[in-house]
């Protein structure tokens, strides 16, 4: 299993804690793309045992966000369904809670009521959402109050504007208050988020009001004539700025894939799906370069999303559905185009790219967003580029006090460095802890010395890394997408088996009659009312049965 970073394991410490004094609400404010996911797992786990936890319900905003919790949690051991679970389903043992959206949420508050009571965790992710429509916190309310425990995500903190989000504690001047906060700056330092390299263009045109056309020769021009937002707007819709800024964007990626990853990806965000098609139209007439094109009006979006993640193509153009909560790990360049410049939505979309690839990295690794210049989008930008200045050098600070711990002592004329944080041996570059040194020592005496200590030690931890890991995470398909994929297998099979019964009837196709025998069949051999609710032992049997009768037909 992979062990928690830091800031996880103060948060969990802190929740403890506040479990202890009888709260059983919590905010987690933590950066995006640093790891909110993993921890709340982790989090589920410890919480199981504490409350007596027999049920999980996890609220998240789009459904391609609620499909990545239900394939994290599987991989924690935690199935869950992405719509109701009733007692009387055939297969209600098989999961342990559901995964769903605010929208399913607002209209399904009496089954929720129900659901969660005092032995149900409630997780909803990036909360704030709740304040959007009036509704949805009410709905949040009466949904889970009765729950053991919530646990509250969120990437930013937020203010409320009038609509207080249900178990939020809030300051004075409406800010929330976190119970644990884990800023971009603080991610960064930490290795745990990437730096982002923000570019932002700034340029001369024309812009045009109704019959009006002026000149602008930069944003802060046009800011001061009270048309920056114009000037913004119809910049997204020029094919000059966009090529201008996607060349910048599109050299960039391709260093990327040349010096570092090979399968880095570049991510666009428009503004609507009429620009979104537009532009993947302009890099191809502009650049023949391809790209996939995903936004709500696409019927199969989330699977095109899926094999974007997945594959090793360059470019993705989204308008909302790549935002919170969204996980593409081989994301590293994005071209914002988007109207929204509020620092909430910036955070959210140019923290995309910013997911670390490896969780052992030894430097600072970077992101890169190319945007324009709008007044908002700099101020935004500074503020992240300050705070990233602030804790790396505090980070810096920290290091140098650790390390100015350490004394020097005279041993036969020879000067060692005893450090105080358990790692006492450096060779070449290479650092070995004392677990290491005790277990090296008998290989040392045992062969007499002739081999360094050293070179003893790393062909231990060799030896360690190649050989199987106990207790390693085990990839595996959520419940819910397993069944559904020998659902898909029943199906062609029986297709199969009613052509073969169509046919020996001198007909062209099967009719619905031919699909229904065989279904009666499947389905009463193995004692099946409703696949919809079928185990996945049931759906084992009905491929098997199906497989077998599919093979007697065909000879």
């Amino acid at each position: 299993m992979i062990e928690l970073r830091e800031w996880q394991k103060e948060a969990k410490d802190i929740i403890t804690e506040s479990i202890s004094d009888g709260i059983y609400s919590t905010l987690i404010s933590s950066a995006p793309a640093s790891g909110k996911t993993f921890f709340s797992c982790s989090m589920a786990q410890d919480l199981i045992d504490k409350l007596n936890i027999k049920k999980i319900v996890i609220v998240s905003p789009s459904e391609n966000v609620r499909d990545n919790w239900q394939d994290s949690m599987s991989k924690f051991g935690f199935q869950l369904k992405t719509g109701p679970h009733y007692p009387y389903d055939r297969d209600y043992n098989d999961y342990q809670g559901v995964s769903v959206t605010y929208q399913w949420m607002a209209s399904n508050v009496t089954y929720l009521r129900a659901y969660c009571g005092d032995d149900c965790l409630v997780i909803l992710d990036e909360v704030h959402h709740c304040g959007d429509e009036r509704a949805w916190g009410d709905s949040c309310f009466n949904s889970f109050e009765g729950s053991a425990f919530r646990l509250l995500l969120s990437g930013t903190p937020w203010r409320s504007e009038g609509n207080k989000i249900p178990f939020v504690n809030y300051d004075e001047k409406g800010y929330c208050i976190p119970t644990y906060s884990y800023t971009i700056g603080q991610a960064v330092a930490d290795r745990v988020c990437q730096k982002l390299e923000i570019t932002k263009c700034d340029f001369s045109g024309n812009s045009k009001m109704g019959a009006e056309l002026t000149h602008f020769d930069s944003f802060e021009h046009a800011k001061k004539e009270k048309r920056e937002n114009e000037f913004y707007r119809n910049a997204t819709d020029n094919e000059e700025v966009f090529c201008k800024l996607f060349k910048d964007a599109n050299e960039r990626l391709e260093a990327v894939r040349k010096n570092e990853y090979p399968d880095a990806g570049g991510m666009i965000i428009a503004k609507d799906q009429e620009t979104a098609n537009r532009y993947a139209d302009w890099l191809l007439l502009n650049f023949n370069e391809d790209s996939t094109v995903v936004h709500s009006g696409m019927a199969k979006a989330h699977k095109l999303i899926n094999q974007f993640k997945r594959g090793a193509d360059k470019w993705l153009i989204s308008v909302d559905m790549i935002g919170e909560g969204t996980d593409i790990p081989r994301l590293q360049v994005e071209l914002y185009m988007h109207l929204k410049k509020e620092s909430m939505s910036l955070y959210q979309y140019w923290m995309r790219v910013a997911r670390v690839r490896s969780r052992q990295s030894e430097k600072i690794e970077h992101c890169y967003i190319y945007t324009m210049a709008h007044s908002q989008i700099i101020e935004v930008a500074k503020n992240i580029e300050e705070e990233i200045k602030i804790k790396l050098k505090e980070k810096k600070q920290k290091l140098e006090i650790d390390r100015s711990g350490s004394t020097s002592e005279r041993r036969n004329g020879e000067l060692v460095d005893v450090e105080f944080n358990g790692e006492v041996l450096t060779s070449g570059g290479r650092q070995f802890s004392e677990i290491e040194l005790k277990e090296a020592r008998p290989v040392y005496n045992k062969i007499g010395g002739d081999v360094p200590m050293s070179v003893i030690c790393s062909v231990l931890r060799a030896k360690k890394e190649e050989s199987p890991v106990q207790n390693q995470e085990v990839e595996q398909l959520p419940l819910e997408v397993q069944k559904r994929n020998i659902k898909k297998r029943i199906q062609q099979i029986v297709g199969r088996i009613a052509y073969v019964k169509a046919t020996s009837e001198n007909l062209k196709k099967p009719e619905s009659r031919h699909y229904r025998e065989v279904w009666n069949i499947v389905n009463n051999t193995c004692g099946i009312q409703r696949s919809e609710t079928a185990t996945l032992s049931d759906l084992k049997c009905m491929l098997d049965f199906a497989s077998s009768i599919s093979q007697e037909v065909s000879q």
